[in-house]
This record gives C-alpha cells, sequence and structure tokens, in this order.
C-alpha cells in the first residue's frame, strides 16, 4: 500500500511541476491529465480509507471494560495458521484507548483465523493484559480486563512487536495520505482557477 501511495504522490508531484510550467508559458497543456491524476487519487484514498476501517465478511464483536485502576491501550489481533495476505498470519486491529471504567466495541474480520489475541497497553508502554480467544461460532465476545495477566511469554512478545510494526505502519500511511490529498486538492485548484484566470485575462476582465 505505501509504495501505491508513493507512486501516486510521485505522478501529482510530477503533474503540478508540468502544469506550473505551462502555466509559465501562458499555455493550459496537461489540464485534462491533471484533473485524471487529481480524481484518481483522492478516489483511491477514499477507497484504502473505507477498507481500514472495515468491511467484514465474517465478523464478531468484541466489547472490552477496562476495570483497572489505570487507563490503557486496547489491540486485538486475528491469528492464521498460514499466511493470507501479503505474507502476513497476524492482524492487528484497534489501538484504541479505554479509560477507567469504560468499556469500547470493536469489531473483527474472523474468517479463517485461528484464535484472536486482546492485548492490554499501559501508559508505560509495556503489555499489563493478554488473553487468548477462539472464535466457536459465536459473534459476541465479553473481556473484563481487571487484573495485569501475561499468560504466554512468547506469544505477549510477538504480539507486541506486531503492534509497534502497526503502529509504524499506520503512521506513514497516514502521513502520504495527507500528503497526497492535499497534493489532489491543490491539483484540483489549479486547473479550476488557472483555467478561470485565463478565461478572464482573454476576455480582459483581469
Amino acid at each position: 500500500m505505501i509504495t501505491v501511495l508513493a507512486i501516486i504522490i510521485f505522478f501529482q508531484i510530477a503533474t503540478l511541476i508540468l502544469r506550473f510550467q505551462s502555466r509559465r508559458s501562458g499555455s493550459n497543456n496537461f489540464k485534462s491529465f491533471a484533473l485524471v491524476v487529481s480524481l484518481i487519487s483522492i478516489i483511491y484514498f477514499y477507497l484504502i480509507t473505507g477498507e481500514r476501517i472495515g468491511s467484514e465478511s465474517t465478523p464478531i464483536w468484541v466489547t472490552t471494560t477496562n476495570a483497572l485502576n489505570k487507563n490503557i491501550q486496547v489491540y486485538y489481533i486475528t491469528v492464521y495458521d498460514d499466511p493470507v495476505f501479503e505474507g502476513k498470519s497476524r492482524f492487528v486491529y484497534g489501538g484504541n484507548s479505554i479509560y477507567r471504567g469504560e468499556k469500547f466495541a470493536a469489531i473483527l474480520e474472523i474468517d479463517g483465523a485461528v484464535e484472536f489475541w486482546i492485548v492490554g497497553i499501559d501508559d508505560l508502554d509495556k503489555i499489563i493484559f493478554f488473553e487468548i480467544s477462539h472464535y466457536s461460532g459465536s459473534s459476541d465476545f465479553q473481556f473484563v480486563v481487571d487484573q495485569a495477566s501475561t499468560m504466554d511469554n512468547v506469544k505477549s512478545q510477538l504480539a507486541f512487536a506486531d503492534i509497534k510494526t502497526y503502529i509504524s505502519e499506520n503512521r506513514k500511511i497516514d502521513t502520504f495520505i495527507y500528503i497526497g490529498f492535499i497534493l489532489s486538492l491543490i491539483l484540483l485548484f489549479e486547473v479550476i482557477f488557472f483555467g478561470k484566470y485565463r478565461l478572464m485575462k482573454e476576455a480582459g476582465n483581469y
């Protein structure tokens, strides 16, 4: 995904450079190309944003209640026997803050997963809660985090590494999306504004 975003941003920057060069020469070249690039970019950003929000085919609802005396960040990790996408067999969801006494409901894609993990991380960036659950046909799971628990040190370490990778990748993706979206707006504005400016100039009204 990051590679595709980088390619789109490259085309956006190249298109802007071509547009500015044509503008300096007083022509209106690459207008259609700039319009197509900006529209494709916006559509792609919209689609991947929707994909990240989720369109689960086999959803389960997981409600986690924080009964600890501290705030936590909760993540969910679905685990598969074999790699199912981009060489991965574990997928991270969430990263939501749950304050003391509050609960959070998440929807997970569980199709084909052998188990899923619930991971609670405190403000010191340490795992204080780790639990493994298995899908048994039910679509509603309830968990109460009422005591520190790390029942499997090996898996909890894997979970922590996966969460760090997930956070890092999401930050990169968010940055690319913001940059690409801004460039798309600049392209649209440039095409619309320059077209109107050129018409007004030719009419002698500017």
